[in-house]
């Protein structure tokens, strides 16, 4: 890993060993799959155009589009163990609420542009309730509620220093890693 790292204009504390070793576990652990990497690698390039462009379109930060690469690995397809389904794994409910059509015929969850316009109005939503990017993040992994009460309980306001469960807790790291691999493929992947 570089001696520094942003993710949407907020510093990553590098300095702290364990959030190095955190970060560097994930990225070791994309690395591990050269395979798996070319193919993701090949789906940025049907993915991120529009997701750059609807999100710059919004003024929300480009490294935003990495979190399809966690939640979905850029597949439509994909669906969870807990039922959420489309690039940005949206849940039903959530997908209700932010008016992504789901009936027996279509599933908006699972068409990119709409699910990615959703997934804009819920970041927004999360970032204003935490002002703060990786905060905001873990919300959309593990839910708002899980974390402004994890916050109050263990009286802290910094994601680096709260514990969640180990999917919440790997999550961030693997957007970071995720980002650094991929914003410089030919580095790390040969491409």
């Amino acid at each position: 890993l570089p001696q520094e790292m942003q993710f949407a204009g907020q510093p990553v504390p590098l300095d702290n060993w364990q959030v190095r070793e955190r970060i560097e576990y994930e990225f070791y652990q994309f690395l591990g799959d050269e395979g798996e990497n070319i193919i993701l690698a090949k789906r940025t390039g049907r993915c991120f155009p529009l997701v750059e462009r609807m999100l710059a379109e919004a003024g929300m930060p480009d490294d935003l589009k990495y979190v399809l690469l966690v939640e979905s690995k850029c597949v439509p397809a994909a669906t969870s163990s807990a039922k959420a389904a489309g690039p940005w794994q949206f849940t039903s409910s959530t997908g209700r609420h932010f008016n992504l059509e789901r009936t027996y015929w279509k599933d908006e969850r699972r068409d990119l542009e709409r699910s990615t316009e959703a997934a804009i109005k819920y970041l927004k939503v999360l970032h204003n309730l935490f002002d703060d990017w990786y905060l905001a993040l873990a919300a959309y992994n593990a839910g708002e509620k899980r974390i402004r009460m994890a916050l109050r309980d263990q009286k802290v306001a910094d994601y680096w220093k709260v514990r969640f469960n180990s999917e919440t807790m790997r999550y961030i790291p693997r957007i970071l890693a995720v980002k650094e691999i991929f914003s410089q493929a030919e580095k790390f992947l040969g491409l």
